[in-house]
């Protein structure tokens, strides 16, 4: 198909031709016309038609052949145009094919530019970019083109990015600066920005290209430059070495150690040569590294004078510094060789100390070259061992070819390894075995080859033969070891006793074992069995007090007696001379911690018979047999408790079935919850009178926690505030109201107590008892409304007169209304006096409700100052029927309270008449308040006479009364509402009888920890 660009299109000379046709044709019509007017004027229709037609037929023939003429040169015309537009269709796609090898070459050349590069339109989006910036970041190409930097980058880095991008935008050029890349590792890298804008064809921007150099390497290099910088110039001032550079002989640096050294500061220092340091008699010597024509030494030693005239000796090192000339420029390392002259001459003497110590050592020094020919040789003549003229023999010209080889093989180890080597061995001389520890060590030169080794030979003759001694103590431990585990399993107290003498004398091979226990009742040692040749000797009930004879003194001190010799030890007593023929004994103390359980005791008819070994045998075996003992006793312990135990559970179990039957017969409710380590509670028992509780069933299937459904919503905080002071470890007391299924409300009083762990650390249970106060509360709840009502009855009289004034003063107008004829303005007034009087009488009954009507109680602030005011004005009637003057003094800045409003103002009313009755021939009742420690103080002080001691005790009790016409409950109910907001009710007679204070003790609100609830 022929594209847009091979169709050919007119042309402005083509356009013309046709325009000069359209022309010619126009004026041809036009001379028709002119004709037919003109020469046939009378022409006829039908005449006029044929001339019309011939005529139309001469233009159409001729138009027709000016137009193919015009046709064919436009159509050559075309072909021309398509001919070349075909040329210039193929000169674009030829150069549109090298656009895009250009192109591919280009991207080519970016991708392997290691460097990472991107190219960003005018408005700041990824145009593209090379692989480099891809793995750069970690992002595939298709993911970067079109993005923004916010796009590819963290918004703390895109907003620097957005702020650079803009600026290069804004004034062109070029832009270099460093930032932050978050590499494809996740890790932020140091990096330079190098950015350049670019214009489009039409001269406009067109975008920019950016290459980032990664130089955290390089940062990183130059941070450890530094630290390397500030480590050598810390190293160059700490260096015992003093460091100098010479310019032209010229001194232009010396360290502080230089200076110490030389004795200089550092302004003389560099005003001096450096042969002025020099001692006169050493300058000849030293004086030769500065002579033009002599080249500086390698190293030198001289002696120096220093300012304050002392002399020291030191050791220069000169090292030639890069630069024009052979004495341009050198650094001198002075090290003060003084202390080392002199540490020198120590060292020799030294040497000499040394090579007496080694003629004169205890061990054989020997030094051998790696043939192993003697070069020195050191032996103490105490060891036994005379060699004459070793000197340059080998070991086995001496020794013979056994032992010689021996050696010899082991100086070949030593010099293939270059490591110590240590062994241990035998050689027979004069007729006996000797044994040596030998360390053979490599010797070294100045180049630190091996050429020699140094053997060190020790005589451990002795201790070989103390290790066989105790490889036979071993023996015995293990045989110890095996009547420990014969005796240990043995539980029975008789049988371990019998076991142990048996087992002692048969592995031991003893004349006679026996083991004595402790009687601390008679203060005696009883024989509890024996074993040996003397086992018949002894009676069946042989006892020892303690502290007679060897065992006796045992017994009494714990410690261990041994006597070879029974004649020669002053403790020992044969109690049967006549039948026991003991020479020699040893007894062992058993103890158990401190405690002296008994006495292990061998006796031998021979003299000399035990030595120290037996007696630290006998000790290791007496205090297993102690501990087999113990076990014996805690096993008749525990078969002891397990008896009582068993009669115990017996007893308890017992116990438990009659808790359960009078469980079943009390009325209140037992439970018990385990509290988990999550914290949550699970029900462990409870009473069968849970049964009895309007169908709630102890045995009910439900989870653990589905009984805290059947909690009041109101009283779940509660719940939880009580849960909270158990497991805090507190007993929490409180009353909560069950939902019954039938839908009634139950009253619980619980009382909870906690139970901590065994580490006291945590509370694992919670014991209580729930009572049902139902009936109570509906009494209770009776009680106050009744006694409300009471209040009211009595201040009704006194009400009487203030209704009956409104009602008079209504009436006294409506009868002006109706019986005489007013004026517009009296008869306002007169209604507006009875609307007056009619809003009064509905505030009265208002009043009147709130006191009789058992409304919700809901708890909220009170300002107490302003409900006393209202209780006041209610009871005012009364109070100036009794003479009695009320008199409030309460600042109006006074906290407010928490409760509920309506029984808040029953315990006012009840105070106030209750002071008022208390007054019959009139008298003052001044109320105050005040706040203290985060309660409000509300006071109300009467004039009347004093209560008696013994009625003030008794005056919150229910139905107590002096009153001949009283219930006994006004003050009982008051005291009690206080209670349930946590404040108290007190009184108290005045000093000198000047009346009566009852002062009412309420929690000031506070609206962050208190919320509102409601009440029942």
């Amino acid at each position: 198909m022929r594209s847009n660009s091979q169709q050919p299109r007119e042309s402005p000379a083509m356009l013309r031709r046709l325009g000069t046709i359209g022309g010619l044709t126009l004026v041809l019509m036009t001379l028709y016309e002119l004709i037919k007017q003109w020469v046939f004027p009378n022409i006829t229709l039908w005449q006029s038609h044929i001339v019309t037609i011939v005529f139309s037929s001469l233009v159409a023939t001729g138009g027709a052949y000016i137009v193919l003429r015009q046709i064919d040169a436009l159509y050559r015309k075309a072909n021309a145009e398509l001919e070349r537009y075909a040329h210039t269709e193929q000169a674009l796609r030829e150069s549109e094919r090298r656009y895009k090898e250009q192109l591919r070459f280009m991207q080519v050349l970016l991708d392997s530019i290691p460097v990472p590069i991107f190219y960003k339109d005018a408005e700041g989006v990824y145009q593209g970019c090379n692989q480099a910036f891809e793995t750069y970041l970690g992002r595939a190409k298709e993911e970067i083109i079109g993005q923004s930097v916010y796009g590819i980058s963290p918004p703390e880095l895109a907003d620097r990015y957005k702020v650079m991008d803009d600026e290069l935008f804004a004034r062109g050029g070029v832009q270099v600066y460093e930032a932050s890349v978050q590499h494809a590792d996740d890790s932020q890298h140091n990096v330079i920005f190098h950015k350049a804008t670019f214009e489009q064809a039409d001269g406009t921007l067109g975008g920019l290209v950016g290459i980032i150099l990664d130089i955290t390497e390089q940062k990183q290099i130059e941070r450890t430059l530094e630290e390397r910088e500030s480590l050598y110039r810390s190293l160059v001032q700490t260096m015992q070495d003093g460091l100098t550079l010479l310019e032209d002989d010229r001194v232009v640096y010396a360290s502080d150690r230089a200076q110490a050294i030389f004795g200089y500061t550092e302004e003389a220092y560099q005003q001096l040569s450096s042969v002025d340091f020099i001692a006169p008699e050493d300058r000849a010597r030293g004086g030769t590294a500065t002579d033009d024509d002599t080249p500086f030494p390698n190293q030198t030693e001289f002696w120096i004078v220093r300012p304050d005239g002392t002399r020291r000796l030191i050791r220069n090192r000169y090292t030639a510094l890069p630069g024009e000339g052979p004495h341009c420029a050198h650094l001198i390392v002075t090290t003060d060789i003084t202390h080392q002259q002199y540490a020198e001459a120590a060292l020799r003497e030294s040497e000499e100390r040394l090579r007496m110590l080694v003629e004169s050592a205890d061990d054989i020094i020997v030094l051998q070259d790696l043939e192993g020919r003697y070069l020195y040789y050191n032996c103490p003549e105490h060891y036994g061992i005379q060699l004459n003229n070793v000197i340059g023999k080998t070991p086995i010209d001496i020794f013979g070819p056994d032992i010689g080889n021996r050696i010899i093989t082991r100086i070949h180890q030593v010099v293939a390894s270059e490591q110590a080597l240590s062994s241990e061995n035998c050689v027979e001389w004069q007729g006996g075995p000797l044994w040596f520890q030998d360390h053979i060590y490599p010797v070294r030169d100045e180049e630190n080859r091996v050429t020699a080794v140094a053997t060190i030979s020790r005589n451990i003759t002795e201790r070989k033969c103390a290790e066989q001694t105790l490889e036979h103590r071993v023996a015995q431990l293990a045989l110890l070891n095996d009547i420990a585990g014969k005796i240990t399993s043995v539980l029975e107290l008789e049988e371990v006793f019998d076991r142990v003498t048996s087992l002692v004398q048969t592995t031991f091979r003893y004349h006679h074992v026996g083991i004595f226990t402790l009687d601390n009742d008679d203060r005696e040692l009883v024989m509890r069995a024996r074993s040996g040749d003397f086992a018949e000797l002894f009676p069946l009930e042989h006892r020892i007090k303690l502290g007679a004879g060897m065992v006796g003194w045992v017994g009494l001190h714990g410690r261990t007696l041994l006597a070879n010799r029974v004649e020669e030890e002053p403790h020992y007593v044969n109690f049967y001379p006549d039948v026991i023929p003991t020479q020699a004994e040893l007894s062992v103390p058993l103890r158990m911690g401190g405690e002296v359980l008994g006495v292990l005791d061998m006796q031998s008819p021979e003299r000399d018979a035990f030595d120290e070994n037996d007696v630290v045998v006998m000790k290791t075996l007496a205090s297993q047999i102690a501990v087999a003992i113990a076990n014996a006793q805690l096993y008749q312990d525990a078969q002891r408790e397990i008896h009582e135990r068993e009669q115990a559970e017996a007893a308890l179990r017992e116990s438990e079935e009659r808790y359960h039957i009078v469980s079943d017969i009390i009325s209140d409710v037992a439970y018990a919850f385990e509290i988990t380590p999550a914290g949550e509670l699970k029900r462990e028992w409870i009473t069968g009178a849970f049964d009895r509780f309007n169908g709630l069933l102890a045995s009910s299937e439900s989870p653990d926690t589905h009984w805290q459904q059947w909690i009041h919503p109101d009283d779940v905080a509660e719940l939880h505030a009580a849960l909270d002071t158990l497991i805090s470890g507190k007993p929490a007391i409180t009353e909560l109201r069950l939902q019954l299924p039938d839908g009634h409300i139950c009253w619980l009083n619980t009382r909870n107590h906690p139970v901590w762990d065994e580490d006291a650390r945590r509370v694992v249970r919670i014991i209580g008892a729930a009572q049902d106060v139902t009936e109570q509360k509906k009494m209770e709840q009776l009680m106050l409304r009744t006694e409300r009502l009471a209040a009211m009855g009595h201040i009704t009289g006194t009400l009487a007169h203030e209704i009956k004034n409104p009602l008079q003063a209504i009436q006294n107008n409506l009868e002006l209304l109706i019986d005489f004829p007013l004026e517009p303005d009296e008869r306002g007034d007169a209604l507006k006096i009875s609307h007056r009087e009619v809003e009064r009488l509905i505030e009265i009954t208002r009043r009147i409700l709130s006191f009789t009507q058992p409304n919700k109680a809901t708890y909220q602030e009170i300002a107490l100052r302003d409900h006393v005011r209202q209780t006041a004005d209610l009871v005012k009637q009364s109070a100036q029927k009794a003479a009695v003057e009320i008199t409030i003094d309460i600042s109006a800045d006074l906290p407010p309270v928490f409760g509920a409003v309506e029984q808040i103002d029953q315990v006012l009313l009840n105070l106030i008449l209750n002071a008022i009755e208390a007054m019959p021939d009139g008298g003052l009742l001044t109320i105050t308040a005040q706040e203290i420690d985060g309660y409000v103080s509300l006071t109300l002080t009467n004039t009347g006479p004093p209560i008696p001691p013994h009625h003030l005790t008794h005056i919150f009790e229910p139905f107590f009364t002096t009153k001949p016409t009283g219930a006994g409950l006004g003050l009982f109910i008051s005291h009690y509402i206080v209670q349930q907001h946590e404040g108290t009710l007190s009184a108290a007679n005045l000093p000198d009888d000047q009346g009566v204070a009852f002062e009412l003790l309420l929690p000031r609100a506070d609206p962050a920890s208190k919320k509102e609830r409601i009440a029942s």
